[in-house]
């Protein structure tokens, strides 16, 4: 799908990123041995504000404000 929005109601301030998997667990820390931190996994077109990165692992946050990590491979970019 396209669709179209006025500039005015976007920023550049934030970056964001996307689910580009069927599913991903969303980490309570950057790696897979942490335990997962949301109670179901982030499913595909999913976005989320990135807080910041470490290594291969990205730090979100979600429209609710909910924090955790992904690795980002599972992720597209903005």
């Amino acid at each position: 799908d396209v669709s179209w929005i006025y500039k005015t109601l976007v920023t550049d301030d934030w970056r964001c990123a996307t689910v580009k998997s069927r599913t991903v667990n969303v980490r309570s820390g950057p790696g897979r041995k942490y335990s997962r931190t949301f109670s179901e996994p982030a499913r595909k077109y999913d976005s989320f504000r990135i807080l910041t990165k470490k290594g291969v692992w990205v730090k979100v946050r979600d429209e609710w404000g909910s924090v955790g990590w992904i690795n980002k491979r599972y992720l597209w970019f903005d």
